[in-house]
């Protein structure tokens, strides 16, 4: 099977090359729509079906247990549970390589059949079949899935008899699905790059070209959008720190080009409706590819230490080398039609257009922040031999003004004209926001009477959670007001005239529900730790944990102990919570040689806040150490996040396809088809 999956990936490289410089040779012939035309369906679906054989090998590989290849024999074990020896087909930089190259070649297919007609396609395939080419040429030399195990003394080809196992903390189900849709995301934004690239190099940049990149550049920032928050919510629930974010470098990675997609989205925006911000436009749609292919270069080289990246790799010179080509390629096409670009200044930085100029600068700063915190341990490394990661603090500290001036705009960004500024307008719409964003901050001000973790004043998080309820108010009244002047008297149909607008509507007020979770459990989180026996009682807060007694368990592939106990509150039992150690004998602790210790946390969910419980340790004499943590409106970052997501799919979804009906030209009597929306 080995064999056999590596000829396919061959045949995958050698056919994608082949498109690749074919379709290149014939577009300097002025030939490439024809050629493209006539076999550019044939070599999507010779390439999806290579692919896809490929990756069927190795999955097969991996569930018969063929420890004779190096991929199998490291991520996986016989013990391991069917649902979790299928996903261990992502576990590693070679597999995830691979569904990359899947998912390019899958929505290749799908990107052929929805534009191959139109003008720019035939440039924008070339591009990704250039693409495509990169990533099959580094799964058919540097990170072949189907290497064999290889002595190093005698050369023979061997079989273990047992593999090494799959991490432990990949056995998550949020670990299951954060990769894919990761790469879901990375993969589809080469589509929005490529169809700029081929604007880039049209005869005359058409303004339609917005239209398609769009769409794409949408859904690719959705599916980054939602692997970001599963890795967030597997930190939460996984990691037994009682946090979601801790500014890893891995984590960063996802983030850089999330941040930049959101930048690219609002200037894509004006591109189409105002015909501005055309610059930017192409900057962000080169930085946010890029920086896929950065985040994955940080994470597969090796290049940078994080409990998430992979060991050290050649990788590296591969991606380095590509990056530095990108680049130089993307900065000369838009220095050469910069001309073709520039556009009207901007007369005020308080108009509409002005404002998106500005959350663009801070979207910008912001991604400066997290890639200069983030590649900074690499620069460390060289001058003193050792990396050391920058501090959270660091991180917290420089985002905190940039994440409130963004929550600022958004409050205004609704009542804001095109072209000009204009107060009497603005004045008169915003003070109903202002006022009702203190009628939503009220109660937060006796919800947290305490103050902060540190016992310190609670003002920061009092002017959050106004400046939170001024931008959600700004929102709705912005709702309001388009629904009081329009003629549909059902709200649902009068939503669904506008979906790009109110779908955009939606997601911000997603965002600002997230933001009021990011503020409670950043200044309100409260935690403890306790060494407790059996039957004793301690408590944070209005919260008291009785530890009652350990028990030992069995599962299939580890074995844990569980600590359970007894949650009250107020002195009225409200539920158990059973927070354990889990043992895996597979994979060996490094240092140890022994089994590798997970921490398994258990959560008391609820709408305004978590009880959340970590098993530190646990002695002999079954003293247990015990760490209770209150995560204050934590669940509004998943809801939020939802209703994030909800809006982009509402503003993503096509409209309902046009009717047409048939009338008669009154001159001529002859038929007249024309089209109307429903």
């Amino acid at each position: 099977m080995g064999q056999l999956g590596f000829v396919l990936i061959v045949l995958s490289f050698l056919t994608s090359l082949a498109l690749f410089s074919l379709s290149v040779y014939f577009l300097t012939q002025g030939k490439g729509k024809k050629f493209i035309l006539r076999y550019g369906f044939l070599g999507s679906v010779s390439l999806l079906t290579l692919v896809s054989l490929a990756s069927l090998a190795l999955l097969q590989a991996i569930i018969a247990h063929d420890f004779s290849l190096s991929y199998v024999a490291e991520y996986t074990s016989t013990n391991l549970p069917t649902f979790y020896l299928v996903t261990a087909f992502w576990a590693g930089q070679e597999g995830s390589l691979l569904l990359w190259a899947w998912l390019i070649a899958l929505f290749l297919l799908i990107f052929f059949l929805l534009y191959h007609r139109q003008n720019l396609f035939p440039v924008a395939f070339s591009f990704i079949l250039g693409i495509q080419t990169f990533f099959l040429l580094l799964l058919t030399l540097p990170a072949n899935p189907f290497k064999p195990l290889v002595d190093p003394i005698t050369g023979e080809i061997f079989s273990l008899s047992e593999g090494y196992g799959l991490n432990p903390l990949l056995q998550n189900i949020g670990m299951v699905f954060h990769p894919p849709t990761i790469f879901l995301g990375f993969a589809a934004f080469t589509f929005p790059f490529a169809w700029g690239m081929a604007a880039l190099l049209s005869p005359k940049i058409e303004d339609e070209w917005t239209k398609v990149a769009r769409r794409w550049a949408l859904l690719a920032w959705l599916f980054l959008g939602i692997g970001n928050v599963l890795g967030a919510w597997w930190a939460y629930v996984e990691l037994g720190w009682g946090g979601y974010w801790a500014w890893d470098p891995v984590e960063n990675a996802s983030l850089l080009p999330w941040l930049t997609g959101a930048a690219l989205l609002h200037s894509l925006s004006v591109y189409e409706k105002r015909k501005n911000l055309k610059v930017w436009t192409f900057v962000l749609l080169v930085a946010t590819f890029l920086l896929c292919i950065f985040g994955t270069f940080l994470t597969r080289s090796g290049i940078i230490s994080s409990v998430h990246s992979f060991g050290a790799s050649p990788l590296g010179t591969y991606f380095i080398i590509f990056l530095l080509l990108a680049t130089a390629f993307c900065v000369y096409l838009i220095y050469r039609r910069y001309r073709d670009l520039v556009s009207l200044p901007i007369d005020s930085y308080l108009s509409r257009e002005g404002s998106f100029t500005l959350t663009n600068w801070l979207f910008v700063a912001f991604t400066l922040l997290v890639l200069w915190g983030t590649i900074l341990p690499i620069f460390s490394g060289l001058f003193t031999g050792e990396q050391k990661l920058v501090q959270r603090e660091f991180f917290d500290s420089l985002s905190l003004p940039i994440i409130y001036s963004l929550v600022i705009l958004l409050g205004f960004c609704f009542y804001l004209r095109w072209e000009r500024f204009d107060w009497p307008a603005l004045k008169e719409k915003i003070l109903p926001p202002l006022i009702l964003g203190f009628a939503i901050a009220l109660p937060f001000f006796f919800l947290f009477p305490w103050g902060t973790a540190r016992g310190k004043s609670n003002l920061l998080g009092w002017f959050s959670f106004f400046l939170g309820g001024f931008s959600l108010a700004s929102a709705f009244y912005r709702l309001y007001l388009d629904y009081k002047v329009q003629k549909e008297s059902r709200f649902l149909s009068f939503v669904l005239r506008d979906k790009r607008r109110y779908g955009g509507l939606i997601a911000h007020i997603g965002v600002l529900v997230m933001f009021f979770a990011l503020i409670a459990s950043n200044v309100y989180k409260v935690e403890t730790q306790r060494r407790v026996k059996p039957g004793e009682t301690f408590k944070l807060r209005d919260v008291e944990v009785k530890y009652l007694k350990p028990v030992k368990k069995q599962h299939q592939n580890f074995e844990s102990i569980e600590a359970f106990c007894e949650i009250r509150l107020k002195g009225k039992k409200i539920g158990s919570l059973t927070p354990g150690l889990a043992f895996y004998p597979l994979p060996k602790n490094p240092d140890t040689g022994g089994p590798t210790v997970t921490a398994e946390v258990d959560i008391l969910e609820g709408f305004l806040r978590d009880i959340y419980l970590a098993l530190s340790e646990v002695k002999p004499d079954n003293t247990a150490v015990l760490v209770l943590t209150i995560e204050p409106l934590i669940n509004w970052l998943w809801s939020g996040s939802v209703i994030l997501f909800s809006g982009i799919i509402f503003a993503w979804w096509p409209e309902r396809e046009k009717i047409e009906k048939s009338t008669r030209s009154p001159k001529t009597g002859k038929r007249i088809r024309q089209k109307k929306s429903p």
